[in-house]
């Protein structure tokens, strides 16, 4: 499912798949990043409420936000995206 251009397939099949798949895949996908920038709000909600340990959580965020710096092209919303980005991971890393 990572080979190619199937972020729309992977995105509408996380949701169904166990925890420990869902990680995965998740990862897969976030570190094969995408064309489409759209993708990036999807990436980030997912990596925030996936069911992981915050090591692994602030990990895929890290990656997303690498992802959105990098992305070559048009990205009108990158500042936007940027800013989301950074305010999950630090919401992950402040105390309980």
């Amino acid at each position: 499912m990572l080979n190619g251009d199937n972020d729309f397939e992977i995105e509408h099949t996380l949701p169904f798949l166990t925890p420990a798949k869902r990680i995965d895949l998740l990862a897969g996908w976030i570190e094969k990043s995408t064309r489409y920038s759209w993708f990036y709000e999807e990436q980030m909600r997912m990596a925030a409420e996936v069911e992981a340990d915050l090591a692994t959580r602030i990990e895929l965020l890290e990656k997303v936000r690498t992802n959105i710096k990098e992305h070559a092209g048009g990205f009108k919303k990158r500042d936007q995206f940027l800013s989301r980005v950074n305010d999950l991971i630090k919401k992950a890393r402040k105390p309980q």
